[in-house]
């Protein structure tokens, strides 16, 4: 601001009153000559003498002509309004760039990442400007609160150590490692709804409550007590009143929630049955009644005209009250509902599932634990706790009860539209049900509208078991967590899901016995697992799951199974019984997956990984490491049979692979696949250590065209791509057409003409033993090995190393061994060399899939060459 002296005030005073001819202007001073200046306007001379007035006064500033729609023209001129709509200090009518965002500040300078005329500096010094940090302030002379991890304020704060690798950038983007949640990508700093990989948009705003959930995707972004979705046309209570907060103290406190929650629906009269969609009766000109499982909902709708109400521009209305309901405190349901105790074991008849609910929140504090135990005696409930959920929210809860009769799950039997944050489940469940049975779900399911299925599909994070078992020897789709997800997506975040047994008809998993999908997608991710034992009985059984059959993806899964058992049945894998989507595509990625035992004897398919695979499908970046597989018909150390589907960036061993058959002449085994029917097999490392593969007849009776042992694949058809794949097999059997790397290559099962398989920079290490005795691997004779053993072979090769022992070409047919060469000690480093080509994944001496290396890994054979 300027400073005047004295005489120029008075002078300005002077000529303010009587020397100006606009009662606006004020008169500032007078210059050299005697004149004066008043500013904003003309002024008659000054006196003279008066040269304590400004030398240096403001330029006169000129007025408008009449007929303006200014009297002055200011910043923007005559005809336009001086006008900041976003209050940056830059007239609009000056602002180069959209007035909602300007890149230029008003002295002319660059917007930077604090906006205009805030100095960018870093106090902390922890890589993040302090503009940009929710909380920058430094503790009082760099002291850390004791029980900290550090014991000064640090570039990570004072819980995470100033490591060189927390505070270095990985990714450059301004972002130190412990302060970046994704410091593995430029683009991002926090995980949105594709997590750190490329894809869908950064939230740009701060999660204010501190709730996991993004400001601009939550309904309450001052409470972190609830992260409802932000929907169109669904309004929200951010701040329940108190008596809509339903506070379970005692058992009997839930017959006061059943009563309260049942308040939110209208039930019809008695003996008035369902309306079917075109008897839908309207209450008024806005709500459309609607049956929902024998209770009633309201829906918004534009008008009373069955064929367009619900459409999407309709939206769900909110229930009159949104209860809140908490536990408080550990409740032993025993306190209130009566039980019957017989021969150790204590059951209850009187617990009935809370039928419906809807757009409520079920939260426990402070973890509080629901359970259910009489004379320390675990007691069964009959039924799970709630039937059905839409729109709703459960968080922060443990489930420590056993289940019985027909019950399908411990908490919800179906979830439709609902979230279900840190969920625990800790007991048995032994079953009389038929479908549809869970460890904490039954089913997931999505009756929204398709515009608003991404916005409130179903999501369960943080949820799992703990030592949890569960027996339905009648049931299809089992699984450990939820039966059957559709529509939905499942997390078990940090927590790993620990369960002792899953056992079921079809469709049986260690985490979800079947991922289908009504009309969407469903996908897990972020899951770690240990199961200790899967049965099944008929189809498709998988120690992670059962059977998917819908789009969407598998990924950041390690899954840890001990046994998988199952006689006489079909589809039985380490991973996954089948991965069959009806259309769109199937991603798996990420996956590492441990498996002691896959008893499958008399199984038509079984696997190390999964048994049966479709062209939808697509594997990489999977790391299959298993201890024994006993299979019979298609047996493979990775898959069974694949109909198209891909695969790439793989490791898959295999300590003994056995496919035995005491009644049948027939069988194909594969160390990786046993059948490939067309697809594409790239950048794969595959070590069998032992393969076993034994007929319950004699060699001379077995028939042609239903038996091959391949140390790679035992049998193809259609046209299959193997590039940059190294197969390792000690193959030791009784049955013809083993070959090193095929077993056979047969006719199209779709046209019934051979077609061709394209070999491109491939290296086998197969070895074939004769075995005698199938009891004795001593009694196994090496003999010399094709690397595609079966007739008729329409192969093109380039850059393919075989092991061969003796003068045996290096197919069938004595045909194309030009592009076949056998592995010699003065090659070695070429097959190497051919074998890394355009794989960045390969190191020498050792390989990298994904986040697994595997060391010393014997690339050729010290045998003789």
């Amino acid at each position: 601001m300027k400073r005047y002296t004295l005489a120029a005030l008075i002078c300005a005073l002077i000529w303010g009153l009587g020397g100006c001819n606009d009662d606006n202007s004020i008169h500032v001073g007078s210059g050299q000559n005697g004149s004066s200046k008043c500013e904003g306007d003309d002024c008659d001379e000054c006196e003279e003498g008066d040269e304590d007035c400004n030398k240096e006064p403001p330029d006169k500033e000129k007025t408008c002509p009449k007929g303006s729609l200014k009297k002055k023209p200011g910043v923007c001129g005559c005809d336009e309004e001086d006008v900041d709509e976003n209050d940056n200090g830059i007239m609009d009518c000056k602002e180069k760039d959209d007035p909602e965002d300007p890149k230029e500040c008003p002295d002319g300078k660059p917007k930077g990442k604090c906006g205009c005329g805030v100095e960018e500096v870093d106090e902390n010094d922890n890589g993040i400007i302090d503009c940009l940090e929710k909380d920058p302030v430094v503790p009082p002379d760099n002291k850390c609160p004791e029980g900290s991890v550090s014991e000064t304020y640090g570039k990570c704060g004072c819980d995470i150590e100033d490591t060189a690798e927390n505070t270095q950038d990985s990714d450059g983007d301004g972002v130190i490692n412990c302060l970046d949640q994704c410091p593995n990508n430029p683009k991002k700093t926090i995980p949105d709804a594709s997590g750190c990989e490329d894809g869908g948009q950064q939230p740009t705003d701060t999660d204010t409550d501190g709730d996991t959930v993004p400001d601009s995707q939550d309904a309450c972004p001052q409470n972190p007590d609830i992260s409802d979705p932000i929907i169109e046309g669904m309004e929200v209570d951010c701040n329940p009143a108190p008596e809509n907060i339903l506070e379970i103290r005692k058992a009997e406190d839930f017959e006061m929630v059943r009563s309260k929650l049942a308040e939110l629906t209208q039930t019809p009269t008695d003996g008035q049955a369902c309306p079917s969609d075109d008897e839908k009766q309207c209450k008024d000109a806005t709500t459309l009644l609607e049956c929902h499982i024998g209770v009633w909902r309201a829906l918004s709708c534009g008008s009373c005209d069955a064929n367009t109400c619900n459409t999407p521009a309709d939206g769900y209305s909110m229930p009159p009250k949104a209860y809140t309901v908490r536990v408080m405190n550990d409740i032993n349901l025993a306190d209130h509902y009566e039980t019957t105790e017989s021969g150790g074991t204590c059951t209850t008849s009187a617990w009935k599932s809370i039928p419906y609910v809807d757009s409520i929140r079920f939260e426990a504090v402070n973890n509080a634990v629901i359970s259910f135990t009489k004379n320390n005696v675990r007691c069964t409930l009959p039924e799970a706790l709630i039937n059905r959920a839409v729109l709703s929210q459960f968080s922060n809860l443990t489930l420590d009860f056993d289940m019985g009769a027909s019950a399908r799950a411990s908490l919800l039997n179906e979830a439709d539209s609902t979230t279900l944050t840190n969920i625990t489940f800790k007991g048995k469940i032994v079953t009389a049900a038929e479908q549809n049975v869970g460890g904490i779900v039954a089913q997931t399911t999505s009756s929204q509208d398709n515009t608003q299925k991404e916005l409130v599909k179903t999501t369960l994070r943080g949820v799992h078991c703990d030592g949890a078992s569960i027996t339905a020897e009648k049931a299809t789709n089992v699984g450990g967590i939820v039966g059957r997800l559709a529509d939905a997506t499942l997390s078990t975040d940090a927590a790993t899901n620990k369960v002792a047994l899953v056992k079921g008809v079809a469709n049986v998993g260690g985490i979800v016995g079947e991922m289908s999908s009504d009309s969407d997608t469903a996908s897990i991710e972020n899951v770690k697992s240990e199961v200790a034992k899967v049965e099944c009985t008929k189809k498709y059984c998988g120690g992670a799951i059962g059977v998917a059959n819908t789009a969407g993806s598998i990924t950041q899964v390690t899954s840890t199974l001990t046994d998988i058992t199952a006689k006489d049945a079909e589809y039985i894998a380490g991973f996954a019984g089948g991965l069959i989507p009806k259309e769109g595509k199937l991603d798996v990625s990420k996956v590492t997956n441990t498996v002691s035992n896959v008893n499958a004897e008399g199984c038509t398919y079984s696997a190390g990984f999964v048994a049966y695979a479709n062209k939808n499908a697509s594997l990489q970046a999977i790391t299959n490491v298993i201890t024994k597989i006993s299979g019979d018909y298609f047996t493979g150390g990775f898959v069974a049979t694949s109909l198209g589907a891909s695969y790439s960036n793989i490791s898959n061993s295999v300590a003994e692979l056995r496919a035995q058959d005491a009644s049948m002449d027939a069988a194909f085994e594969g160390g990786f696949a046993a059948e490939a029917r067309g697809g594409s097999f790239e950048q794969i490392v595959s070590k069998i250590t032992a393969m076993l593969n034994v007929s319950g007849g004699s060699s001379s009776t077995l028939e042609e065209d239903q038996n091959s042992v391949g140390g790679f694949i035992a049998s193809t058809s259609d046209a299959v791509t193997v590039r940059n794949v190294l197969s390792w097999a000690m193959i030791h059997s009784n049955r013809i057409y083993p070959g090193g790397l095929v077993g056979r290559q047969e006719t199209s099962w779709q046209t019934e003409n051979t077609t061709s398989m394209a070999l491109t920079n491939v290296v086998s290490m197969g070895k074939l033993f004769q075995l005698k005795d199938a009891a004795n691997l001593s009694s196994s004779e090496e003999k010399p090995i094709q690397a595609i053993s079966g007739s008729l072979p329409q192969v093109t090769a380039t850059n393919v190393y075989f092991y061969k022992r003796g003068s045996e070409n290096a197919l069938a047919s004595g045909k194309g061994d030009g592009s076949f060469k056998p592995i010699t000690s003065s090659n070695k480093s070429e097959a190497l060399s051919a074998l890394s080509a355009g794989w960045s994944g390969w190191k020498s001496g050792s390989i990298t899939v994904g986040s697994e290396t595997v060391a010393d890994f014997p690339v050729f054979d010290a045998g003789n060459n």
